[in-house]
């Protein structure tokens, strides 16, 4: 599998279709995981592949005379899992992977906490979800909404620009998470023991973050 720079991949959630199309270029590469293909097909859109069991894909023989088709029956595995495991790309564009169904939503928490080796962005409504390295340093606009979240228990050993500071926290579910803050400096800087601390932030920010992963 070559590995590419960066892809997309769009599942069968909600995704907020101007915000998908002002990210996805023609060159993208672009995957489909699995009933995700349903939302391209109404905007006449060809992925480069379909991952997944293909139980909500609908007109599967259009899809089979356009397109790539890589059906894993696997029940042990989500198809979002399915679709990282046959992929590889330094940095995912991820749409449609939460929605009504909060079971969804776990879904991401899950695969961020899996794949440590995989940058992904979550696109979740206004928002974006992602997995903070190590040490992490971006410029953002005063007052701009940061939320941590444990993975797993993480020792935070600085921090900078945050309203409420984190310096030598150690943050675990059921113990201390950090909802809400809010960056006071133009610069934001977080370093932490292990990479265990998904951020959450506007994301009109993405391509930014997306800088700061590769």
């Amino acid at each position: 599998m070559s590995n590419t720079k960066q892809t997309i991949l769009i599942g069968t959630g909600n995704v907020i279709i101007d915000q998908f199309l002002s990210i996805y270029k023609e060159d993208s590469s672009l995957v489909a995981v699995d009933g995700g293909a349903n939302h391209l097909k109404k905007l006449d859109i060809i992925p480069d592949k379909i991952i997944g069991d293909l139980d909500s894909l609908e007109n599967k023989e259009y899809w089979k005379e356009n397109t790539e088709i890589i059906e894993i029956s696997d029940q042990n595995s989500t198809d979002l899992e399915k679709a990282l495991e046959n992929t590889q790309s330094k940095l995912y564009l991820a749409f449609g992977f939460e929605g009504e169904r909060f079971d969804h939503t776990l879904q991401i928490l899950h695969v961020l906490s899996k794949y440590l080796k995989k940058n992904i962005i979550f696109f979740a409504g206004t928002d974006i979800i992602f997995r903070l390295p190590k040490r992490w340093s971006i410029e953002l606009p005063i007052y701009t909404r940061i939320s941590l979240y444990p993975l797993h228990k993480t020792n935070i050993l600085a921090s900078e620009g945050l309203k409420w500071p984190v310096d030598e926290l150690e943050m675990q579910q059921g113990h201390l998470i950090g909802i809400s803050n809010k960056t006071v400096n133009s610069t934001v800087s977080i370093e932490q023991k292990k990479p265990n601390l998904v951020c959450v932030t506007h994301a009109k920010f993405y391509a930014k973050i997306m800088q700061t992963l590769l």
